[in-house]
C-alpha cells in the first residue's frame, strides 16, 4: 500500500511528525447534510416561482446564483470528506493488516493554549532513533499527559511507512490515577 507520509518539522531541534489519529468526520458529514438541505429548498422553491409563473425569466437567473453559491461550497466538502474517508481507510487497513506494535518512550510534553479557552496537551514520543512523534492527548483524562517524562507507551506503526504510527490505548491498570484522599 501507498500511503501519504506525514510532514515532519523541527520541535526542539528534533525532527517531529504528528500522530496519526482518526479524523473527525462527524463535522464533515453534517456540513454536507446541511448545505445539501439547503440546496434541496432552493431547488424546490424555484421549481415553485416557475410553476406560478412569476417572470421567469428573472426567477431563474436568481436561483440558478443562490444554488450556485450552495452548490460549490457543497461539492467541495463532499470531495474534501471523501478524500479524507479514503485517506482514513487506507491507514486504518494499513494498521489492522500490517500495523506493529511497539514500545516506545515519552520525551517530552506540549501544551497549546486556545483562544477560546482551554488547551490542547500533547506527549511527545519517540520509538526509532532519527525521529520523534508528537500525539494529542485525547483521552478523557488526559492519560497520556500524566505520565511521567521516560515511560513506555504502546504504539503501532505500518513498516512501509514507520513516520505513520499512533498511541495504543493504556491498560486500565497502568492509567495514573489521582491520590487517594483520606476522610
Amino acid at each position: 500500500m501507498t500511503y501519504s507520509t506525514p510532514t515532519a518539522y523541527l520541535l526542539n531541534g528534533v525532527k517531529t511528525v504528528d500522530a496519526y489519529q482518526r479524523p473527525n468526520l462527524v463535522v464533515y458529514i453534517i456540513l454536507v447534510a446541511f448545505l445539501a438541505l439547503v440546496e434541496g429548498s432552493l431547488v424546490a422553491t424555484g421549481i415553485t416561482l416557475v410553476i406560478s409563473e412569476i417572470d421567469v425569466l428573472t426567477t431563474i437567473v436568481a436561483f440558478t446564483s443562490v444554488a450556485l453559491l450552495f452548490a460549490i461550497p457543497l461539492i467541495w466538502l463532499l470531495r474534501y470528506y471523501l478524500k479524507r474517508l479514503e485517506q482514513y481507510r487506507t491507514i486504518e487497513k494499513g494498521f489492522a493488516e500490517q500495523g506493529i506494535v511497539a514500545e516506545a518512550t515519552v520525551v517530552s510534553r506540549e501544551e497549546e493554549e486556545l483562544s477560546e479557552g482551554g488547551a490542547l496537551r500533547f506527549i511527545v514520543y519517540q520509538f526509532r532513533s532519527d525521529f520523534q512523534v508528537r500525539a494529542e492527548d485525547d483521552t478523557w483524562e488526559m492519560d497520556f499527559w500524566k505520565l511521567p517524562l521516560g515511560s513506555k507507551v504502546s504504539i503501532t506503526y505500518l513498516p512501509d511507512a514507520p513516520m505513520i504510527s499512533k498511541l495504543n490505548p493504556l491498560p486500565r491498570h497502568a492509567q495514573p490515577t489521582a491520590q487517594a484522599t483520606s476522610t
